[in-house]
């Protein structure tokens, strides 16, 4: 029945196409229409404009088209199903998966998925070995229709909850309201919402951020946002502003500008954020007490000079993170009721690993320092100074799974690129770490058999890079080996070792899994983000041809078994690499990419993200933006390698045009006879929790580069 129904949706996308019956590749016709723009002098043509009109009947028949013309391949593609049932195989092994724990009192409240489900259910339990109750089951909240949990929180003391539900990968959520103690909905309810409910202000009323614009698809919506209190009873209409642009004038908040309030972890205080896609944000303060009088008074406690990413106020004192003179970061202490940054007092000083991540518990901050491959975890108690390494025998990746102000118990997670995820407890005033029962870890078979090497590769202008290579051991470096690489290189996010049952799934395949972590990430520092920003954006995928090279003059590969792959801010990367160095790649997988950067502003969050990307208004990012945009560096007769360009129809973050745009391009340009596709789910967004979802996302984008890359396991198209 399947195999007749993409019959079917192939017979038609050919009739629409209008293409030579003996092309190897028949492509539904992607029209060019004369767009032009003058950036600075330079004229800029764009003849996929028309695509960014997503509501167009004409768009949305292209991408329905491209869709199953694409998946009459891919669903062809031999082993294709292998991936997929070695996926369900290997999750079924796991009991179940906890995730998102917070402790309200003595009350855990988290997600949870078991086996079988594909998206988790959200429970509580009174201690960590209390009976588990059942609080919602999104899979069962309207028939037929499978939702997930997008976010939670529960109210000071646990009496009430709110829960953000979504679909189809969506990041569009509503707000429903439930009491605990009998699991009953209030009739109050929120949408749309993107950022969703930031803190309970007390057991009834809670802060959200509210949108000035109510369409979702439009640039407007991810401007003016509002932080918003709401009453459980009460209209939305009657919400209170508690901060906006409209109505504090004098604070000069910027339409891109996310505005949230919280409550500090003293509840004493009202928090102000002001945030973009910069590292750092505005910060300002006042009484909590203000919440009920009819004016706030913010105070700012941080400027964006201040360069502070996180801070935590622990009686008189406020702990900030900053980059400032220091880009692996520092630690510094000030006091809350006349915050002087100029004498603030250093608790951590930058040394050569730069500071991840830091958290509060009751007495005692939490430090992770990291060298982009291992970390360490500090403990530094507050009455005294004390500073101790805590679980130093951990290797890999360390992350604070939760620590609140009310307990010195809190859950740590680790992992490796061979090391399954695991969960355990750690009581910070006596450092005595135990498994936690949240620990569902597992040793997969084959485990064993992961070889890691990190190692640094020369990148173009001397920069070392360091590159992460995965492995079967015994594996003959000879050069016949289907390697994939990935990178990022964006937002100053750092590629972590952790492990991963795709790369099991492959590295038993005999494939070699390669990690570049390439400028514009974090693994070395502030430093290393900005050497792959704006305008230094070249080395980002410089980096990352520099790190193919290095694969394939070490026999890990060839150039015929060379693939590479990324997705959302890595479309830069991957699109510049292939347009860059069409000569080095075979086959390459774009995943909700931003291949179109020059574009990006002027979709969903592009105001906001212009902050790390660009602006066209600035002469000179404008002409950055020129340069990183892959749409526009993409050359007719090109010999470029198989393109497999993947987008979800329900993506609030990079718009499907984006992957559209440069689909169409290289199927119009491209003369190598190597496939150029779009797979678009209509199931999916930027990414989805649908785990059946995601494993067929996975099936199809890895089966297309093993294919193409001439593994024996994925060599043909079944007929």
């Amino acid at each position: 029945m399947r195999k007749q129904i993409i019959q079917v949706a192939l017979a038609a996308v050919l009739i629409a196409s209008g293409t030579k019956a003996g092309a190897q590749y028949q492509y539904p016709h992607s029209k060019t229409e004369d767009s032009t723009n003058v950036y600075w002098g330079q004229t800029i043509h764009d003849p996929y404009r028309w695509m960014e009109h997503l509501n167009d009947t004409a768009v949305q028949s292209w991408f329905r088209q491209q869709g199953a013309y694409s998946a009459s391949i891919i669903s062809r593609i031999k082993g294709r199903d292998d991936i997929y049932n070695a996926f369900m195989k290997l999750d079924a092994l796991k009991s179940a998966n906890y995730s998102e724990m917070v402790l309200v009192d003595s009350t855990w409240f988290y997600k949870k998925r078991e086996v079988g489900q594909v998206v988790a259910s959200l429970y509580y339990r009174k201690g960590e070995y209390g009976k588990e109750v059942l609080l919602f089951d999104p899979t069962k909240f309207v028939k037929g229709k499978i939702f997930n949990v997008k976010a939670f929180k529960p109210s000071p003391h646990g009496t009430n909850i709110t829960i953000e539900t979504a679909s189809g990968g969506n990041e569009i959520a509503t707000v429903h309201i439930m009491r605990v103690a009998d699991r009953r909905f209030y009739q109050d309810t929120i949408y749309p919402v993107l950022y969703g409910v930031s803190d309970w202000m007390d057991e009834n009323s809670f802060c959200y951020i509210a949108h000035s614009s109510f369409n979702p698809d439009a640039v407007a919506f991810h401007e003016n946002m509002i932080a918003t209190l709401h009453r459980i009873g009460t209209k939305t209409s009657d919400d209170r502003d508690l901060l906006s642009a409209a109505k504090f004038a004098a604070l000069n908040i910027l339409p891109e500008e996310i505005v949230t309030v919280t409550l500090d972890q003293t509840r004493k205080f009202l928090i102000g954020y002001l945030q973009t896609a910069s590292r750092a944000e505005r910060v300002y303060f006042a009484p909590a007490a203000e919440l009920h009088s009819n004016a706030i008074h913010w105070k700012q406690l941080f400027s964006l000079k201040d360069e502070v990413t996180d801070f935590y106020i622990h009686g008189k004192d406020v702990y900030y993170l900053t980059f400032h003179d220091a880009p692996r970061f520092r630690i510094m202490k000030t006091n809350i009721d006349s915050p002087d940054l100029s004498k603030a007092i250093v608790v951590f000083e930058q040394t050569d690993k730069k500071i991840e991540e830091m958290s509060l518990a009751r007495d005692f901050l939490l430090v992770r320092q990291s060298d982009g491959i291992n970390d360490d975890l500090w403990t530094y108690e507050c009455s005294s100074g004390k500073k101790e390494h805590v679980m130093p025998g951990i290797t890999g990746s360390l992350t604070i799974q939760f620590a609140g102000p009310k307990t010195n118990h809190c859950l740590i997670g680790t992992t490796s690129w061979n090391s399954p995820f695991r969960i355990y407890n750690l009581n910070t005033g006596t450092g005595r770490m135990m498994k936690s029962f949240f620990d569902t870890g597992i040793d997969y078979p084959g485990l064993q058999d992961i070889e890691v090497k990190e190692t640094s590769v020369r990148a173009k202008d001397g920069a070392m890079v360091p590159l992460s290579i995965l492995y079967k051991k015994g594996t003959r470096l000879d050069g016949n080996n289907s390697c994939i690489l990935t990178g990022y290189g964006c937002y100053g996010i750092s590629i972590t070792p952790s492990f991963s049952t795709l790369d099991l799934i492959l590295i038993q395949k005999g494939v070699v899994r390669a990690y570049a972590h390439v400028r514009g990430g974090g693994e070395k520092g502030e430093d290393w983000h900005l050497g792959g920003y704006k305008t230094t954006k070249p080395n980002t995928w410089n980096d990352f041809i520099a790190c193919g090279e290095y694969l394939i003059d070490k026999g890990y590969t060839r150039k015929e078994k060379f693939a590479a792959n990324s997705g959302s801010a890595g479309g830069i990367l991957i699109s510049r690499a292939i347009t860059t160095r069409p000569d080095l790649f075979t086959a390459v997988v774009i995943s909700a990419g931003d291949a179109n950067a020059l574009r990006s502003e002027f979709g969903t969050d592009g105001s906001t993200n212009s902050k790390e990307y660009g602006t066209v208004k600035d002469s000179l990012e404008c002409l950055a933006l020129i340069e990183m945009d892959g749409l526009h560096h993409v050359q007719p007769n090109g010999q470029y390698p198989a393109v497999l360009c993947v987008t979800g129809m329900n993506d609030d973050r990079v718009a499907p045009w984006q992957p559209g745009k440069f689909a169409a391009a290289m199927q119009n340009n491209s003369v190598s006879g190597k496939p150029v596709l779009l797979r678009v789910d209509y199931n999916n967004g930027h990414f989805t929790e649908d785990r059946k979802v995601t494993w067929n996302n996975y099936a199809d984008m890895f089966s297309f580069l093993l294919w193409q890359t001439g593994h024996n396991d994925f060599n043909g198209l079944v007929q």
